[in-house]
């Protein structure tokens, strides 16, 4: 059998930080990883696959990554789920290739245990779990900073997740570890979890201890917690409190029979209140992304009358330069024809007297003939100009009706979003 080292922890734990220790240890790191960002210039060691994978899986049991409910427990008997199990094992073999020790790391799959041991197991691995717990207050803030989750949120999400991975690893070779721990002393936290786990880091070297001293920081805590009165704020429920001190007890002693009752206990209680809670709050939540979703369309629309306007204005501008050209077209081809008329009345003239008609007729016709090319070129540009002029018009008229339609919309918007925030407020109080 092969290993698989599966890191399972909640978004913003610290999981990034311990799969890259692990791929510098030796593991193998999946072929399609998952950019840095700006959220993780360090990088994810992750795979992309995998990922929208688990988003798949999640949505197609009625769920999402930010869900603190627990999982469909039926899903995994539908033909969803087994045509999803034939895509996480083809997966596996296309990410990893067959290579004897590999690191796999999405925070979904925390609520996803069971099906991805199921597809390692399928795949010739042996599932190796690594926890690491980090202190779910800064997770929380970490979350709210890059999401937008308020703190209640994101502290529920953490439960959810801690939850769920710990209880579905019991019967699986792991190690729950101190984030904290491995940012200040990577050595001897990966000594005691090789030890724990049976298992050898193939790559250890003073090369690779100088690759990983370089790659963790203090600083990836941009989240910062330091207040050890932390537990006893108003926004740290007893839940939380309990989950975070009984897996901070699994740290350092593994198979503690009180931390894994304590879980036990916070996960029946908190299972029980999300029936209780779930479906009204799902409604309630449903409703505010409906309201956000109007807010958004009403930004756009604003958004969109702000660059009519500004179309319109240049319209109105080009208009005006149009006019002020046809103007001078007019008065230039008025003054051409003023001219005609002035010579034709010499050429009269002329032809009353003969014999000065001849000599003049020739330099009075070579005069004319230019100043009628003139006055057909004016008359053509004159035409033209109109015809824009006429288009221009025309195009105003057909933009100034579409920008009263859309703040007829816009208002419409307004009124459907202040009516949906009003009706979600109701029912929140």
């Amino acid at each position: 059998m092969k290993d698989a080292l599966v890191v399972l922890g909640m978004h913003r734990g610290g999981t990034s930080s311990l799969a890259g220790t692990l791929v510098h240890l030796g593991a193998a790191p999946p072929k399609t990883l998952m950019q840095p960002t700006e959220h993780n210039v360090l990088g994810y060691f992750e795979s992309t696959r995998m990922h929208h994978l688990n988003q798949a899986i999640l949505e197609s049991g009625g769920s999402d990554w930010d869900d603190w409910r627990a999982f469909n427990p039926r899903w995994k008997d539908s033909a969803v789920a087994r045509t999803l199990a034939e895509t996480a094992r083809e997966t596996l073999e296309d990410e990893f290739g067959g290579a004897p020790l590999i690191m796999l790391k999405d925070p979904r799959i925390c609520r996803l245990v069971p099906f991805w041991f199921e597809a390692l197991r399928a795949t010739g691995y042996t599932p190796y779990a690594l926890l690491p717990i980090r202190n779910p207050l800064e997770v929380a803030l970490s979350l709210r900073q890059r999401d937008g989750l308020p703190i209640a949120h994101g502290l529920l999400v953490w439960l959810r997740y801690v939850l769920d991975a710990e209880r579905t690893t019991r019967a699986t070779p792991r190690d729950v570890i101190s984030w904290r721990a491995l940012l200040t002393d990577w050595r001897g936290t990966l000594e005691t979890a090789s030890a724990r786990l049976n298992l050898i880091w193939p790559r250890v070297s003073d090369f690779s201890a100088a690759e990983i001293d370089n790659f963790l920081s203090d600083t990836l805590r941009r989240q910062r917690i330091d207040d050890p009165n932390w537990r006893t704020r108003p926004e740290i429920h007893e839940w939380v409190r309990l989950a975070h001190d009984a897996l901070d007890e699994l740290t350092r002693t593994p198979n503690s029979n009180s931390a894994m009752e304590t879980l036990d206990r916070v996960r029946t209680e908190f299972d029980q209140a999300c029936l209780i809670y779930g479906p009204a709050l799902a409604a309630l939540q449903d409703r505010l992304v409906r309201s956000d979703l109007l807010v958004e369309k009403l930004s756009e629309q604003a958004e969109s009358g702000e660059a009519s306007r500004l179309e319109m204005e240049a319209l109105r501008e080009r208009i005006r330069e149009l006019e002020a050209a046809a103007f001078a077209l007019t008065t230039d081809r008025d003054a051409i024809r003023a001219h005609v008329d002035n010579l034709q009345a010499a050429l009269d003239a002329a032809e009353a007297n003969p014999a000065a008609f001849e000599a003049e007729r020739a330099a009075l016709a070579a005069e004319i003939e230019p100043l009628n090319t003139a006055l057909q070129v004016a008359g053509e540009s004159l035409a033209a100009a109109e015809t824009r002029l006429a288009e221009e018009i025309e195009a105003r008229q057909v933009l100034a009706t579409r920008a009263l339609q859309a703040e007829t919309e816009l208002e419409a918007a307004r009124a459907e979003c202040s009516n949906a925030r009003a009706r979600a407020e109701a029912e929140a109080a």
